[in-house]
């Protein structure tokens, strides 16, 4: 007995209209959707398959796929073939006309032979995954269609094709093309392509997953990325934009999560529009984290050059540009906007710098925003650094808190840029030299000259300069320090007709008052 199976014959499939009726948008869509092509000499004379085909061979050149060589008796050739689609849109329309030159053995025609044609890249396990994972953690879920993906595989053993039909090159039509790059139909396409894929992923510090070899996975620790500082708020890192563009990124610390001071940065920054202030790029909120997105500096802060023992790209002249770039920086904060903005927290940490050197302002979690017309600004606590904290924050008889806070800061800035030290180091042999501040005082007090290391007869002057306008920065009592714009006058004029301030007394730098906020790295 001859079953219907084993004669060949099948029994048709009926479709009843009443179950399973054919909408009539699908049957227009098969109606108007363009034929597709079996065979080369089909597609040849249409002017549409014959541009697609003509995009997949300049493909293929741009990616060096093969060279021509004079074939020999004992190459194994595999012949090639063109196979075509047509993509269409959601509505039916045509989207584009896709050829693909394949080696041979691949099929168009679903479930034939299918241990000839090439793997999915991805798992549907994984897709899956990745669905479910983007939808219970609320992800954006973002697709990406790539162009010509398996002509970037390399291949590992030689393969020799004959040349595509109808770009046979004139010049050499007996040659073959010797495979360099993966070819779609290759037993060897989709592994080649996944692991160059794979291995440019995990040089971007993504990690992969042993049981979905299709998943890829960047953490957001501090092994995917830079560190570039970390600071009273939350650490830095070096990021990188779609565009490609470096930024740095400001993670707020878990301790600091209710974001209150990364959001009054936001709202001071956000006013803030200067050549010498860092430039808030945007921000971004997840649940509880928040970060902020800034320029990035390639020289990074200007402490790591200023307190640095290895060879300091910073000469005195150069320092002294960066100081009256501060200077000017101050000043605009102070009078350059509707409002005063108060940074309270002026220190080599929070100057940036440039490529070219060119310092910027940044780190604007303690700024307050003021009245223009208001001498004395009302805190509730007090806001700064140690070391660079104006005394008046710590003590109320010397005098009402101002903008005059931050020419204090500036002048301990100044200071530490011209000596190359830390105002207080309880390590330095010199007893005389732990407040350096007051040993400079007792140097110009006593008339002599204070010797800075490296520095030539010129910068000389410049430090000299710097230095007189640092002690009237530091004045015990605000009233006695300049304002910053009459600090950028003295930094531009001649140090000649500087003269050193009165030595006033100085509180400890030691004393820590109880419940003062201090913002030290």
């Amino acid at each position: 007995m001859i079953t219907r199976t084993q004669d060949g014959t099948r029994r048709p499939k009926i479709f009843f209209s009443t179950r399973h009726p054919v909408p009539v948008c699908f049957a227009v869509d098969l109606a108007t959707t363009p034929l597709e092509p079996k065979t080369f000499r089909q597609a040849e004379h249409d002017p549409n398959w014959h541009q697609a085909m003509q995009s997949e061979i300049d493909a293929l050149h741009e990616n060096k796929t093969w060279s021509l060589v004079p074939p020999s008796p004992d190459m194994n050739l595999v012949t090639s073939k063109w196979v075509f689609k047509v993509k269409t849109k959601a509505d039916g329309s045509v989207e584009r006309y896709k050829a693909r030159l394949v080696a041979r053995g691949f099929s168009q025609l679903h479930g034939l032979d299918y241990d000839e044609t090439f793997s999915p890249v991805v798992r549907p396990a994984t897709i899956r995954l990745i669905l479910h994972l983007a939808l219970s953690q609320g992800w954006p879920l973002k697709q990406l269609d790539v162009s010509n993906a398996f002509l970037h595989g390399e291949l590992q053993e030689t393969v020799y094709l004959t040349q595509p039909q109808g770009f046979v090159d004139p010049q050499y039509p007996e040659y073959v093309c010797k495979l360099h790059k993966a070819l779609y139909g290759l037993k060897q396409a989709p592994r080649a392509c996944y692991l160059k894929f794979s291995n440019s992923l995990l040089q971007l510090g993504f990690q992969r997953k042993y049981k979905y070899l299709g998943y890829f996975l960047a953490r957001t620790g501090r092994k995917c990325r830079e560190r570039l500082g970390e600071g009273g708020f939350g650490t830095v890192f070096k990021g990188t934009l779609r565009s490609g563009r470096f930024v740095a990124v400001k993670m707020l610390s878990q301790s600091k999560a209710n974001g209150q001071d990364s959001i009054n940065e936001v709202a001071t920054i956000g006013r803030i529009h200067h050549v010498n202030i860092v430039q808030l790029i945007g921000f971004c909120v997840h649940g509880s984290k928040f970060a902020l997105i800034y320029e990035f500096m390639p020289n990074g802060s200007l402490d790591k050059h200023i307190f640095s023992s290895e060879a300091n790209i910073l000469n005195y002249e150069k320092t002294y540009d960066i100081a009256l770039g501060v200077a000017h920086e101050i000043e605009y904060l102070h009078q350059g906007c509707d409002m005063q903005i108060l940074h309270f927290d002026i220190k080599p940490h929070n100057i940036l710098l440039e490529e070219n050197l060119k310092p910027k302002v940044s780190d604007f979690g303690l700024a307050k925003l003021y009245p223009v017309e208001d001498s004395i600004v009302p805190l509730t606590r007090a806001r700064g650094t140690f070391g660079y904290m104006a005394p008046e924050m710590l003590y109320k008889n010397i005098g009402g808190v101002s903008y005059k806070a931050d020419i204090y800061s500036f002048g301990m800035l100044l200071m530490e840029m011209v000596s190359r030290r830390k105002n207080l180091n309880a390590s330095t042999e010199n007893l005389s030299q732990i407040y350096f501040p007051t040993w400079i005082y007792d140097q110009f007090h006593d008339g002599k000259n204070v010797e800075i290391q490296d520095a030539i007869k010129d910068e000389r002057k410049l430090c000299k300069k710097m230095m007189i306008v640092a002690l009237w920065c530091i004045q015990l009592k605000p009233s006695d320090r300049p304002s910053m714009n009459k600090v950028v006058r003295m930094l531009e004029g001649d140090v000649e007709c500087l003269q050193v301030p009165l030595k006033p007394l100085q509180p400890s730098p030691k004393r820590k008052i109880k419940g003062v906020r201090d913002n030290s790295n």
